[in-house]
C-alpha cells in the first residue's frame, strides 16, 4: 500500500464546521479520526502550520493521475467535508525526474487531461500546471500559501 502524506497547515487546530453554528476546534489527530479507518492508517500528519479558516482542502496530485480508486483523492474529500470546505485539486507534472523522455511525458499530460475531464465530471475544482524548462513559478507553495490542508 502507498501511504498518504497528509500535510497539515495549522498552528493551533482545524476550525471544523459540522453544518451547524457552532464550530469546534479539531486537531490534525482529531482529524485523522475522523478519517475512514482505511484511509486513516495510511495518512500521517507531516507538518503543521497556520491554517485559513474557510480556505479549501488542496490536493496536490503528482504520480496517481486519476478521479477514482486514489485514496489520497479520497482523504483530502474526506477532510473537505469534515472542515466544511471545498476541495481543489492541483494536477502537477513534472519534467525533471529521473529517466524523463518526450514519451513518458506524453504519457503523463494525456492522464493529466483525463484526470482533470473525470474530477470536472465529479465536480470538482481542478487546477493543472506542468512544469517545464524556463517556466517553474512556485504553484505549490502559492495554493499551500491559500489552503486550509493540502494533502
Amino acid at each position: 500500500f502507498r501511504r498518504v502524506l497528509l500535510l497539515l497547515l495549522l498552528a493551533t487546530g482545524v476550525v471544523s464546521g459540522h453544518r451547524s453554528a457552532a464550530w469546534s476546534v479539531m486537531s490534525p489527530n482529531g482529524l485523522l479520526q475522523a478519517l475512514a479507518p482505511h484511509l486513516g492508517e495510511r495518512t500521517r500528519v507531516a507538518k503543521a502550520g497556520d491554517h485559513r479558516v474557510g480556505s479549501p482542502v488542496v490536493y496536490w496530485m503528482r504520480s496517481a493521475l486519476r478521479g477514482h480508486e486514489n485514496p489520497a483523492l479520497d482523504v483530502a474529500v474526506s477532510a473537505a467535508n469534515e472542515l466544511g470546505v471545498s476541495v481543489i485539486v492541483l494536477v502537477h507534472v513534472e519534467d525533471r525526474y529521473a529517466h524523463a523522455t518526450a514519451r513518458r511525458q506524453m504519457f503523463l499530460l494525456q492522464g493529466a487531461r483525463e484526470a482533470q475531464a473525470e474530477l470536472r465530471r465529479r465536480g470538482v475544482n481542478v487546477h493543472v500546471h506542468v512544469d517545464r524548462r524556463q517556466h517553474r513559478p512556485p504553484v505549490v507553495a502559492d495554493f499551500a500559501k491559500q489552503a486550509s490542508l493540502v494533502v
